[in-house]
């Protein structure tokens, strides 16, 4: 894949500098060239631009994020292609990825990751509103944004590129798995087809317990050792791994985790509704995780 080079333009925008990189892509820092102001743009790989649906999952993610309007999820502003390329130009995010901040920090305190977690829930309830499921809920698709004056950290879901649009047609292979096996729903690791919203609250179960723990439920180390995990039962208790859990933060995680999907909870609502009361006060959770 040819990598872009500051001073690039695509369309209207100067590319700056590379901000990150994956499987279907880049993610380059750039500015507009008359008005100035900073946008990440999302530039799908050379090769990939060749495969009709891969260019259309592009465009879904684009036409997913923009029927929505929500504070905790991510603005795509603009779409265009560039020598074949399609890219989507989203609004520049300052700070760190929810798996990094993990990673770094270990387990968070538990008033203070539910905190950071109800507006990455609430963000997931207003895309289910507007008929999208993510199906890709991560640590990795959070980002812990401190771009806003003051000294708050706004947590913001990205990466819908895997979503599902309900009144439209799924160009998903009816046996295609779509998403991340270690926090992706059991019914969504058989056929993402078929999923819906209840998958995404598995999913948000997935985030909040590694928030928790710094370990997803099942912590193995390939899709087989993972289905036979699942087999052979649900994920470890919260309470085992994190002593001072409330009950009901517990009972909680375990009702989302539920493998049956008509075990969870009726609705993100009602999980969120669950998990709210144990949030920290706001005088004591700290005000800036992302830079901790």
């Amino acid at each position: 894949m040819r990598r872009l080079t500051p001073g690039e333009q695509l369309g209207s925008y100067v590319v700056e500098r590379l901000l990150g990189q994956g499987a279907s892509g880049e993610i380059v820092l750039a500015r507009h060239a008359h008005i100035g102001h900073h946008v990440a743009l999302k530039v799908l790989k050379s090769e990939l631009a060749t495969d009709p649906k891969v260019v259309e999952r592009f465009l879904r993610e684009a036409k997913a994020v923009g029927r929505l309007d929500h504070p905790h999820v991510v603005k795509v502003t603009d779409f265009g292609v560039h020598a074949g390329r399609p890219f989507l130009v989203m609004e520049h995010l300052e700070g760190r990825p929810l798996d990094v901040v993990i990673a770094s920090r270990g387990p968070l305190p538990i008033g203070e990751a539910i905190q950071l977690w109800l507006p990455i829930a609430e963000a997931v309830s207003a895309a289910h509103a507007s008929g999208v499921v993510h199906r890709d809920l991560k640590p990795a698709n959070v980002f812990l944004d401190r771009s806003a004056r003051g000294p708050e950290t706004r947590p913001v879901v990205l990466d819908f590129g895997v979503s599902k649009v309900l009144d439209a047609i799924d160009i998903t292979h009816s046996a295609a798995i779509m998403g991340t096996p270690t926090h992706a729903a059991p019914e969504q690791l058989l056929s993402s087809k078929t999923v819906d919203a209840r998958a995404d609250q598995y999913g948000l179960g997935a985030v909040l317990f590694e928030m928790l723990t710094g370990r997803p439920p099942y912590d193995v180390s390939s899709f087989f050792a993972l289905i036979e995990a699942q087999t052979a039962g649900p994920p470890p208790r919260l309470g085992a791994l994190r002593p001072d859990a409330p009950q009901a933060v517990e009972a909680a995680l375990a009702r989302a985790l539920t493998l049956a999907p008509e075990g969870r909870f009726p609705d993100v609502e009602s999980f969120a509704a669950a998990l709210a009361p144990h949030v920290s006060p706001a005088s004591s959770a700290p005000s800036d995780p992302a830079s901790g």
